[in-house]
């Protein structure tokens, strides 16, 4: 799916307007850290290339501290794709460390929760009711909803999977119920 999504993107960059810049740098730098990961994934030769320009992407995108959707988004992404580069066997980098699969993972949790949370505000609320009449009424912000819902469970089910890998039953468990409940909730429950 990332190969067919940077082939969509080579047909022209967007360009900046003034109007939507950090809409237009999310989409870029989401589009080169894809690249550096079907590299990473593709071609051994390139592997240590590629994995230092994810490490130095996500090290860039945890260093913004703004508080918008695209920069959690960016990060939740750039945290997803950096939990991966320490998994391939027998990989060790030159004067670089890796970053730890659950930090990431962890990291990337947080940040896409928080973009559920805030576009879906009574999903983990048990006392509210959850209105989706007023998420339904606009597509693009139906669509946001549901995007970020789906991200953050299928981030959340990849943390609770290397939570069991790593012999963290308990917190596996609390992660899992946590995203039952969201699904059983939001009325969509997964395969």
């Amino acid at each position: 799916m990332a190969e067919m999504a940077l082939a969509f993107e080579k047909a022209k960059p967007p360009k900046k307007n003034g109007v939507d810049d950090h809409l237009v740098d999310q989409l870029l730098f989401t589009t080169e850290i894809t690249k550096a990961y079907v590299d990473f994934n593709r071609d051994q030769r390139s592997r240590p290339a590629s994995s230092k320009t994810i490490l130095t992407m996500t090290e860039k995108a945890n260093s913004d501290e703004r508080p918008t959707f695209p920069v959690f988004e960016t990060q939740a992404f750039a945290n997803w794709i950096a939990s991966h580069v320490p998994k391939v066997a027998a990989f060790k980098l030159d004067g670089v460390e890796l970053l730890d699969t659950l930090y990431c993972l962890q990291k990337a949790v947080f940040k896409a929760e928080s973009v559920m949370k805030n576009r879906l505000p009574a999903i983990q609320k048990e006392q509210l009711p959850l209105e989706l009449s007023k998420i339904v009424s606009d597509p693009l912000d139906f669509l946001k909803a549901c995007s970020s819902f789906a991200e953050c469970s299928d981030m959340r089910r990849e943390y609770a999977i290397e939570l069991l890998n790593v012999g963290m039953v308990r917190d596996a468990v609390a992660n899992s119920q946590l995203g039952l409940w969201c699904a059983v909730k939001l009325g969509v429950l997964f395969r």
